[in-house]
């Protein structure tokens, strides 16, 4: 991760293998997985973009099962006495290699409040 009073850049990556308990004969289970954050703005207060891309595999055992995630935005973040207030609008897409689950898009409106 890197934090700058005008960019935040976060990376992440999961390898894991898991053996749950299950009725059927126990297998492991292989993930993998990674993440991109970027967050460019003007300062601590004032306009900023949010961008975030992940790609996961729950099962890289199977062909068709992985998903694929964009998230793309904007913010405005307000100082209010000790603390701050974003007003955030995002854009999520979701997509998935499986053909049967259909492809997922949403807008969200939220309000983030540090203190």
């Amino acid at each position: 991760s890197f934090e700058h009073n005008n960019l935040v850049v976060t990376g992440q990556g999961v390898w894991a293998t898991e053996n749950p308990l299950t009725l059927v004969t126990p297998r492991d289970i292989d993930r993998t997985g990674w993440s991109v954050f970027l967050e460019p703005r003007q300062g601590p207060t004032g306009l900023a973009g949010v961008f975030r891309y992940d790609s996961f595999d729950p099962d890289d055992s199977l062909v068709v099962n992985e998903q694929n995630r964009l998230i793309a935005g904007g913010a405005y973040w307000l100082s209010i006495q000790r603390g701050r207030v974003a007003f955030v609008l995002t854009n999520e897409q979701v997509h998935y290699d499986d053909p049967v689950r259909l492809d997922e898009n949403r807008i969200l409106v939220q309000t983030h409040i540090e203190f």
